[in-house]
């Protein structure tokens, strides 16, 4: 389950009621699949396909279900005190998570965007409301402030009409 509803692929609505650990339940809102880029003893490794991946926006950290990929999917897992290996029924490690002082365990590696860049062709003049468009119709003031203070590159803007004020 993830709350990054941009890492998830072929993404389709789903709703499941999912109950967590302090008794609150919420619910997701689709389903897809994250390619990840495993890193083992420092190095990359072959990309891993998660399907089924649950888009949950109320949760605040990504979460794996161990007991699914050793029942249903044949994985062992080996835990040691700082890390743990998730290892396919051929015994290769796929990926492994570090163990934080918490008792936190985090994959090594990281997600593989859907695309490098967020600028498809368009007839459309490249103003603030087209970039609100492309991010997902995510707030004007966060796309402002991804502009005005140069979070990312190759975002700039060729006219600067009004949003729309419908979205």
């Amino acid at each position: 389950m993830t709350p990054h509803h941009h890492w998830l692929r072929n993404y389709t609505p789903k709703c499941v009621a999912i109950k967590l650990a302090d008794n609150n339940i919420v619910y997701s809102t689709g389903v897809g699949t994250v390619v990840f880029s495993p890193v083992i003893n420092g190095k990359t490794v072959r990309s891993v396909k998660f399907t089924r991946v649950l888009h949950v926006p109320d949760l605040r950290n990504n979460l794996l279900s161990v007991l699914y990929l050793t029942r249903t999917i044949g994985f062992t897992v080996h835990i040691t005190a700082s890390q743990m290996s998730f290892e396919c029924p051929t015994g290769t490690p796929l990926f492994v998570a570090s163990i934080s002082n918490s008792n936190a365990a985090f994959l090594d590696g990281s997600t593989v965007p859907l695309a490098k860049y967020a600028s498809a062709a368009t007839a459309l003049p490249l103003d603030i409301d087209l970039w609100h468009r492309r991010l997902d119709h995510h707030h004007l003031a966060g796309v402002r402030t991804l502009l005005d203070k140069n979070l990312v590159t190759g975002m700039h803007l060729d006219s600067k009409s009004a949003p729309d004020p419908i979205c």
